[in-house]
């Protein structure tokens, strides 16, 4: 029961709006990596992670998608995010 709340915790912190200040992304990456740390390829925790490391522009963010997409490599959002990141980045390669 204890993994399905924390499951569902780290979900929900991932489907909220993007976080608009450091403290709420600081308080969703810890609540990712708890989870992911039970579940190392949980797809929905990892492209939360990725999301949280972006939207800080934390360079960690492309290793987390790196590591999303093998999780969940026909995800076109997930592409599409990690797209947008690189974009972001001015990494047009």
């Amino acid at each position: 029961m204890r993994f399905f709340c924390a499951a569902i915790g780290a979900l929900s912190l991932f489907l909220r709006p993007s976080a608009s200040r450091p403290d709420d992304a600081a308080d969703r990456i810890a609540a990712l990596r708890t989870t992911l740390a039970s579940r190392p390829s949980d797809p929905a925790a990892l492209r939360g992670l990725a999301s949280a490391y972006a939207s800080v522009g934390d360079p960690r963010a492309e290793e987390a998608f790196r590591r999303a997409l093998a999780a969940s490599p026909e995800d076109a959002d997930l592409r599409r995010a990690h797209a947008e990141f690189l974009w972001r980045q001015h990494r047009y390669e």
